[in-house]
């Protein structure tokens, strides 16, 4: 599964690639957790603005699921998660986010994305695995 956790580190726009380093598995882990922040938050204001259509946002709500279930499996302390999305609700539900308006907006689209592109490639390794 360290394999879903290096290739969720390279999708997330907040490593720096241009590294020489290769990043250690517990900072790989750190950034994933990070970027699962922004998912959660994600997931929240979607869920405070309704602003991504019914299947998209069914999209979105899977792919947090399928997130969660990964990353859950790779860390030691899973209650980090509930802490992390518990987090991110707060953050989610305050301004400038809970306006509802154009930043709540750039989040949606751009954390939705992310969250469904991170999703497949874990399906896809997932089914490499088990074939």
């Amino acid at each position: 599964m360290i394999r879903i956790i290096f290739l969720l580190s390279l999708l997330s726009p907040g490593l720096v690639h241009s590294q020489v380093k290769m990043p250690t598995a517990q900072e790989m882990l750190g950034q994933a957790l990070a970027d699962y922040g922004k998912i959660a938050g994600t997931w929240h204001l979607n869920q405070h603005c309704s602003l991504l259509s019914q299947d998209r946002a069914k999209e979105l709500e899977d792919s947090v699921a399928t997130i969660t279930i990964a990353l859950r499996s790779e860390i030691s302390h899973p209650n980090m998660l509930l802490q992390i999305q518990q987090s991110s609700k707060k953050v989610a539900t305050s301004e400038p986010y809970a306006s509802c308006g154009e930043k709540a907006k750039e989040v949606i689209l751009g954390g939705s994305a992310h969250a469904i592109n991170w999703a497949k490639q874990i399906k896809r390794i997932q089914s490499q695995e088990k074939g």
